[in-house]
């Protein structure tokens, strides 16, 4: 109760070393090959273990998360 998305993606790093991104309405991720670059007109917020979260713009290549 009262866990915000920042506390889930913590917790799932505590046990997971995947980078995870977060989409907000009105983007999505055109995967093609090697490459992954987020669409739409917001920007999305990835989350890496170890690491503060930090936005990325659209147009973004986010093809070396792995």
């Amino acid at each position: 109760m009262g866990a915000t998305r920042d506390d889930r993606i913590n917790e799932f790093h505590e046990e997971n070393a995947v980078p995870v991104l977060g989409l907000r309405a009105g983007s999505w991720l055109h995967v093609r090959d090697d490459r992954a670059v987020l669409g739409g007109v917001t920007r999305g917020r990835v989350f890496e273990r170890g690491r503060a979260p930090y936005d990325v713009e659209p147009g973004t290549d986010l093809g070396a998360l792995r």
